[in-house]
């Protein structure tokens, strides 16, 4: 005896294309991640030293790097770009270490919390005890840039937003008030 089977066949619809709402919340925080270090983070190469009163061809000598946070993010898992520019060559570590155009530290800084600074250099209070070295040019030349230091990559943390306390902002004078 024959069977007879029966197909039922189920037509399934496309899910209809999926919009982003017009200013989405989600799009603007991505965009702000995205320009963060360009819109809140200031870096400033200082206590440039080296030899005598003017930059010689070939000289060597040492810098310092202050990067700070003027956002509400806490940056961690910081990586900086250091690069010689115009023929300059750079280096960090020791004495081993290779004068090169550029290098990259990754992970370099731990954090950089809301409103603080990070030195890196020569100083005492340096906390990646990382030398910074140039080595001028060969070439004289009339003034021009010779070091940049970039913020290479971040891991963004949201947590200074979330555990803000708003008490507090106030502050007060006193005196004691004698009789005229």
């Amino acid at each position: 005896m024959a069977t007879a089977t029966t197909t039922t066949a189920t037509r399934v619809e496309p899910d209809p294309p999926f919009q982003v709402p017009a200013g989405d919340f989600w799009d603007d925080y991505a965009h702000a991640v995205q320009n963060y270090v360009d819109n809140y983070v200031r870096i400033v190469i200082d206590r440039v030293s080296f030899t005598d009163d003017v930059v010689n061809t070939d000289e060597t000598g040492l810098y310092e790097v202050r990067i700070t946070n003027h956002g509400p993010l806490r940056m961690g898992n910081v990586s900086i770009r250091f690069r010689g520019l115009n023929g300059t060559l750079v280096k960090g570590g020791g004495a081993i270490a290779q004068y090169e155009s550029e290098w990259v530290f990754p992970d370099m800084v731990d954090q950089i919390g809301p409103g603080r600074s990070h030195r890196i250099g020569t100083s005492g209070d340096d906390d990646t005890h990382q030398y910074l070295h140039f080595k001028a040019p060969s070439q004289p030349a009339d003034e021009q840039d010779l070091l940049e230091v970039v913020v290479e990559d971040f891991d963004a943390d949201l947590e200074p937003l979330h555990n803000r306390d708003n008490g507090g902002g106030s502050g007060t004078w006193s005196a004691e008030v004698f009789p005229a």
